[in-house]
């Protein structure tokens, strides 16, 4: 945790799951076993919870700890992880909520950490009759196979949660499922570029679900491409969706954001700071409705500014910045060795190119391909 505090790096704390002396039965789930039954003693519980956050204040010091948040559960809604009522989840998040405040009101202690966007508008009825903390809400949410809803789900979720801060401490380009490779390859690339931006305004916080391969909860996949959920692979190789981010963090540099728009199934964005001015196309739909490549073409109005005639572009696609396609290309090997892993690196990397102005059509045109990310940089005169 040093670590991560000193390079700026925050917890979201989730408060699960039970330990075995104080469940209430049996039921497990994941590879470590996961205990998924309410306390015995609701009380126990939250005397538990005030000796943790006490731990921590005194390790980290109050002021600290003060910027974290400590959510309730892990989608106490979802059956193969929580196998009480919503009365007991309640009952959970109350004596979770009061044994933070216990410690220190300035703690923030929010729910109900749940699957698809549920018991949010019943977690603020029940805090607000039973004078209970509630500081923030948080939840979960997927994009389907079929239809485009998550930004809508976003919308929903915004609508529900307010005037709470909303945390949204899980979402992905869907779930991970076998046969597909949505997290692997430029899918995932495509779904951050589109939804990221368009959650601004709506979201408070968002949490990547998740940022290694690295990941235990099914057990260690040992294979370097399986469909894990991470935004690098297991020998840390950064797959396209972790490109997107890197865009997206390029672009959060700059200051004025302008409006997003959208035309047919490509979407754009773009931040403007003093004769700096960048585009970021993405053409995207879900997994089961791949989109055909799309030609992009756009001029930029700028009242009292001109357009440099030489800008550059960044690609993310089946042919850029795609470690997945070209382990593909390698033969699939399993294991990695150095050599490839340096390769496959390399591989994965942005590439700046030129993008030249179009003097007959007097714009800029792009040719996007399916699933394909563009971030475009221009100069203004």
């Amino acid at each position: 945790m040093i670590f991560f505090l000193s390079i700026g790096i925050r917890p979201i704390v989730e408060l699960g799951f039970m330990p075995k002396a104080m469940a209430s039965g049996n039921k497990t789930t994941f590879a470590y076993q996961a205990n998924i039954t309410p306390p015995k003693n609701f009380s126990d519980w939250g005397t538990l919870v005030e000796a943790a956050a006490l731990n921590w204040k005194n390790r980290y010091g109050e002021s600290e700890v003060s910027k974290w948040y400590f959510e309730v559960w892990n989608e106490p809604n979802y059956p193969g992880f929580w196998t009480g009522t919503q009365s007991d989840y309640f009952e959970l998040y109350k004596a979770s909520a009061t044994a933070i405040k216990r410690v220190s009101p300035s703690f923030r202690v929010g729910g109900p950490a749940s699957a698809g966007l549920g018991w949010i508008s019943d977690l603020i009825t029940f805090c607000k009759t039973n004078n209970v903390p509630l500081d923030f809400i948080s939840t979960h949410s997927y994009p389907g196979a079929d239809t485009d809803d998550f930004l809508s789900g976003l919308q929903y979720a915004h609508t529900q949660a307010s005037p709470f801060p909303l945390i949204m401490t899980e979402y992905s380009a869907m779930l991970m499922i076998g046969g597909l490779s949505n997290h692997d390859n430029n899918f995932g690339s495509a779904f951050v570029a589109r939804t990221v931006p368009r959650a601004l305004g709506l979201v408070d916080v968002m949490s990547y679900w998740t940022f290694s391969d690295v990941f235990e909860e099914s057990g260690l996949s040992l294979h370097p491409f399986s469909n894990v959920y991470g935004l690098v692979n297991i020998n840390g190789i950064p797959k396209p969706a972790y490109r997107a981010f890197q865009l997206l963090h390029t672009m959060s540099q700059l200051g004025v954001q302008v409006n997003p728009s959208q035309s047919g199934k490509v979407f754009a964005f773009a931040t403007l700071l003093g004769t700096k001015l960048q585009i970021l196309l993405s053409n995207y739909d879900t997994i089961n409705n791949q989109p055909s490549s799309a030609m992009v073409n756009f001029s930029v109005n700028i009242e009292g500014k001109s357009v440099s005639s030489q800008g550059t572009i960044a690609r993310i696609d089946g042919d850029n910045a795609n470690s997945f396609n070209s382990w593909w290309k390698m033969g699939k090997p399993d294991p990695l060795s150095q050599q490839q892993i340096d390769k496959l690196i390399v591989d994965s990397q942005l590439v700046i190119s030129p993008l030249t102005f179009n003097d007959t059509t007097k714009s800029f045109d792009i040719l996007l391909p399916s699933w394909g990310v563009a971030l475009v940089t221009l100069d203004l005169n």
